[in-house]
């Protein structure tokens, strides 16, 4: 997320994100689970025609992301498509700030990755 509010370009974001899974897989021996960036900042914070552009960028990004995911064999969870359709029904899972999730919102976060780990 801060990587598309810093207008970070794909291609270094993507050489970036990509020096981090060779080194966790060349270097480690980590069960490692991918996920991809959420939907972030309420609706009356990021206003027209923003939240056009960040939302297009997440998505370019989560696209990058699952491919390096697939290239790496990892595991892959979406973060996106539930927070999407989650979090634009209710404020209540933002902190004040309208853009960070509140404690109801990182425990929805944390339900997705429970249900999506094995042990």
């Amino acid at each position: 997320v801060n990587d598309i509010h810093s207008n970070i370009s794909k291609e270094e974001f993507s050489k970036k994100y990509e020096e981090i899974l060779k080194k966790l897989t060349n270097e480690t021996k980590a069960k490692i689970y991918i996920i991809n960036i959420p939907a972030i900042g309420a609706s009356n914070l990021i206003l027209p025609p923003y939240n056009y552009y960040f939302d297009f960028k997440t998505k370019e990004f989560n696209e990058i992301i699952k491919n390096l995911t697939e290239k790496y064999n990892l595991k892959y969870i979406d973060f996106y498509s539930p927070t999407k359709e989650e979090f634009q029904k209710s404020n209540s899972y933002y902190s004040k700030d309208l853009f960070h999730p509140s404690a109801k919102g990182y425990a929805f976060w944390a339900d997705i990755i429970y249900k999506n780990i094995s042990f």
